[in-house]
């Protein structure tokens, strides 16, 4: 009877890998190495004598249920998040490892406030690691999923600040973002499709100079690469100058 628990659990590990890494040989490798830490760790448990062994096998067991949970639950917000303000709302090129770091330590330490071993002694203490099987495989499915997207969209024009909202003929906007070219590989600034003359061109930076308009309104402004990949939009507004106050 206590084996099957082991069985169980082997067959999902064995399942989970498979659909993770599309390799049988790897998913084997994964099964086997959970089914020998299982039985290594049921006779160490069961051989148990000391009550300084059983402090250490306690405090090891709940440190480490809580590094898998905390890694498990940054996975699914964090990666989630950055993908987001860094790819899709275009807040910052990326966020301080320094938070990423803290974060993920803040997790690991409220995990480990949990006393993971009196939860696991339950009478249905296999739910609760059914639970924490399907949180690991699905951090780990966000964590594929959301890597491989932001690897797709790394080398794209990113526009990420303009320093004014609006201009009038003859003024410039300072463009700021990522992924740009360097000057030699000068692309263009478009306003709905009216270029706007380029006064300086890097990686990072462009400064561009409003032409005469063939119209006012508001508009979308877009960096277009020597290569022709477009970048996000960033709004504009281009004012008539007759209907600006007076200084």
């Amino acid at each position: 009877m206590r084996q099957y628990p082991i069985i169980i659990f082997s067959s999902l590990v064995f399942l989970v890998s498979l659909f993770l890494f599309k390799l049988i040989f790897t998913a084997l490798l994964i099964t086997l190495a959970f089914v020998v830490l299982s039985i290594l760790f049921g006779k160490f448990w069961h051989f148990k004598k000391t009550p300084a062994l059983l402090l250490f096998i306690k405090s090891s067991t709940n440190l480490i249920i809580s590094i898998i949970l905390a890694l498990s639950v940054f996975a699914l917000i964090y990666f989630p998040c950055e993908f987001f303000i860094t790819e899709i709302w275009f807040w910052i090129p990326r966020i301080p490892s320094i938070i990423s770091v803290g974060f993920l330590i803040l997790l690991a330490f409220v995990f480990n406030l949990v006393d993971w071993g009196e939860l696991i002694k339950i009478k249905f203490s296999w739910i609760l690691m059914m639970e924490i099987l399907i949180l690991v495989a699905a951090s780990i499915f966000v964590y594929r999923g959301f890597k491989q997207e932001k690897l797709a969209r790394e080398y794209l024009p990113k526009i990420y600040r303009v320093d004014r909202e609006w201009g009038i003929q003859a003024q410039t906007v300072k463009i700021k973002g990522v992924n740009f070219f360097p000057a030699w590989k000068k692309g263009k600034v478009v306003l709905d499709g009216e270029e706007l003359i380029i006064r300086f061109w890097d990686e990072k930076l462009i400064v561009a100079e409003q032409q005469v308009p063939s119209k006012f309104g508001r508009m979308n402004l877009n960096v277009v690469r020597v290569d022709g990949t477009v970048s996000n939009s960033f709004p504009f507004e281009i004012k008539n100058p007759s209907n600006l106050a007076p200084f």
